[in-house]
């Protein structure tokens, strides 16, 4: 058995099938959110994640403003979802699968964080990240977790502790971290790892083994 994490596949069913096929029944997967929107699989790709026993599904900022649009009855965050977030697909095939609220009340209670203990130590997971300090984080909310970008210019405040943050919520081709290849970025010291590779448009995708953090770079 191994734990692998993967994040923001927005709807690139030719990814979830690669991940699919690269790991076993006995292994432990963490979905560090976004799986839908943007592409056109989004929502068969989030009742297969759910379903999934082996899946740990850490709720994602473009998960929260799909399930606040529709439960909630948000018109402002809908139309951000639909129209600058590619939500459209993903809300038609919910449509057709008879608007079934069971599956947008379980998205709804995913943990915004989870901590996991393996080989190389204590595994902070989320889906934007966050900077864990030798003083509680009491002043974080769950919007921190589903939304922030300012923790990438923080310190690594806690020296050679076998302490890692695993997230997604940033390309890392993007402005934060310059050109660089696409793969999984390790910055604070290699204390912390941002496995989004924009795979929505780059049809690459990051699966890291958090029991070592190895990865693979997959190219669908």
């Amino acid at each position: 058995m191994a734990n692998f994490a993967f994040s923001d596949l927005h709807g690139n069913l030719d990814a979830w099938r690669a991940i699919q096929e690269r790991t076993s029944p006995s292994d432990r997967l963490f979905c560090l959110g976004d799986v839908a929107d943007r592409g056109p699989d989004g929502y068969l790709m989030l009742r297969e994640i759910l379903a999934d026993p082996r899946i740990t599904y850490i709720k994602g900022n473009h998960d929260d403003l799909f399930v606040n649009g529709v439960l909630e009855n948000d018109h402002e965050n809908f139309i951000h979802w639909v129209y600058r977030c590619g939500g459209q697909p993903t809300f038609d095939g919910w449509r057709a699968d008879g608007c079934p609220i069971r599956i947008l009340e379980k998205l709804r209670s995913t943990p915004t964080r989870e901590v996991l203990v393996t080989k190389m130590g204590l595994m902070l997971l989320s889906h934007a990240g966050y900077t864990p300090r030798k003083v509680a984080l009491t002043s974080l909310s769950d919007d921190d977790f589903l939304w922030d970008r300012d923790h990438f210019s923080d310190p690594w405040e806690l020296g050679a502790r076998k302490i890692f943050v695993v997230h997604g919520h940033t390309p890392v081709d993007c402005g934060y971290f310059g050109r660089v290849p696409i793969e999984p970025h390790f910055y604070c010291e290699g204390h912390k790892v941002c496995i989004d590779l924009g795979t929505y448009r780059t049809d690459v995708c990051a699966l890291l083994n958090l029991d070592n953090l190895e990865y693979e770079v997959i190219r669908v």
